[in-house]
């Protein structure tokens, strides 16, 4: 018996969204990594950038 599919929500990034456990992977993406921990909420804010996230819908989403 396979587990079904995850049901992925494509939204913008809100106060709350959990980034700090983000993996990666490979030390090339470290940029884009502490941009999303550190910058990426603020310049959605205000306008700067929009930032759009994959949550998985459940009690506790996952971003």
């Amino acid at each position: 018996m396979t587990n079904p599919s995850p049901v992925l929500n494509f939204r913008q990034i809100q106060p709350g969204d959990r980034v700090r456990g983000l993996s990666l992977g490979d030390e090339s993406f470290w940029p884009l990594k502490s941009f999303l921990q550190k910058q990426a909420l603020d310049f959605h804010q205000q306008n700067i950038a929009k930032t759009y996230v994959l949550v998985e819908e459940s009690p506790t989403p996952k971003v």
